[in-house]
């Protein structure tokens, strides 16, 4: 049993450094960008532009528009969506500076230094999967107890 108490003990050490992490470097609320795609790009495609750029999706507003929360607002991947061939416009952008237009609305998802080196989707995994783990290893820890 002493092995599952150390595993226990890593996966709580593991949850409290993740959301202690989160809570420190908790930096603001992604904008809400809209970006027209070009027709052709597929949703695959576009799927795979999301996760690159740091766009949450939030609603198609018209035919190849949709509404994002943009969690990356640095003015490197701001280029990078203006330029990508696959954007034939985007909303809310300075497209000449690189910024952010003044009048940006605010979004619901909250930004922070891990979402510079993780893609949305892996920070919501981690966000989903390490209380899991924790949840599991307690129910494995409750059942060995008897």
């Amino acid at each position: 049993m002493r092995p599952l108490s150390y595993a226990l003990a890593a996966v709580a050490v593991a949850n409290l450094a993740w959301f202690g992490a989160k809570a420190a470097t908790n930096t603001s609320v992604a904008p809400t960008i809209h970006v027209q795609w070009r027709p052709g790009v597929s949703d695959r495609e576009r799927t795979a532009l999301e996760r690159e750029l740091t766009l949450i999706p939030q609603l198609d507003e018209q035919q190849h528009v949709v509404a994002y929360e943009l969690v990356d607002s640095s003015p490197e991947n701001i280029e990078r969506l203006v330029h990508h061939a696959a954007v034939l416009d985007t909303h809310e952008i300075d497209r000449d500076e690189y910024a952010l237009s003044a009048a940006v609305p605010q979004g619901n998802t909250q930004r922070w230094l891990a979402h510079r080196a993780l893609s949305p989707g892996a920070v919501s995994v981690l966000d989903w999967l390490l209380p899991a783990s924790l949840g599991v290893c307690l129910v494995v820890v409750r059942y060995l107890a008897g």
